[in-house]
């Protein structure tokens, strides 16, 4: 399985694809880095590897989506050659839900640690990765997990098409998202 890109930390990167992870690091601005790969599973097992066990375990902060909307012309060559990022705003929480929910290696509270309240907090963003609490500011997102959704690159929000995930069928669909209280995307229902 392709899972894509995510951004963990300052400057670290991690390309999924495959069944391994790629993590690129490097000072910011150096235009240096430095290429590992780790394997997300186990083969024998099919247990997690290092990668997903660091998320799980809290030693990775954070999962962000690069969405990087890159021409076509810019990824649909020699990898290495290949413009780093995909757009993965749209599947990021689909892709969290079934590599780590699903299996039992996050919890839906882990889930908002990862994806809001820790993010929120390295970017101090305030009025984001708040509880559900009188007097903070409704940001939710309404995840349907018992749905399986197929992925089509002509039915993407973004201007781009670069998307991994085309012909896929992920578990889970965000149904509605709020800002400040206010809807500000009402999906399919199923």
């Amino acid at each position: 399985k392709w899972f894509g890109s995510l951004h963990v930390l300052n400057d670290v990167s991690l390309e999924v694809a495959k069944g391994e992870v790629i993590v690129i690091a490097g000072p910011s601005g150096s235009g240096k880095s430095t290429v590992t790969r780790q394997v997300l599973a186990e083969p024998e097992s099919g247990l997690p590897g290092k990668t997903w066990a660091a998320l799980a375990d809290g030693t990775i902060d954070i999962v962000a989506s690069d969405h990087a909307p890159h021409p076509v012309e810019d990824k649909e060559c020699e990898w290495a050659e290949a413009a780093f990022g995909m757009t993965g705003l749209e599947t990021a929480l689909q892709i969290v839900y079934d590599t780590m929910v699903a299996p039992g290696l996050l919890s839906w509270a882990d889930v908002a640690r990862v994806m809001s309240t820790k993010p929120a907090e390295i970017g101090r963003v305030d009025g984001h990765g708040q509880p559900l609490a009188v007097g903070n500011f409704a940001n939710l997102t309404l995840f349907d997990h018992r749905v399986e959704v197929g992925i089509e690159r002509s039915k993407t929000a973004s201007k781009s098409i670069n998307n991994p995930y085309d012909g896929m069928r992920l578990r889970g669909n965000v149904m509605r998202t709020y800002l400040r209280g206010r809807l500000t995307y009402l999906g399919e229902t199923a």
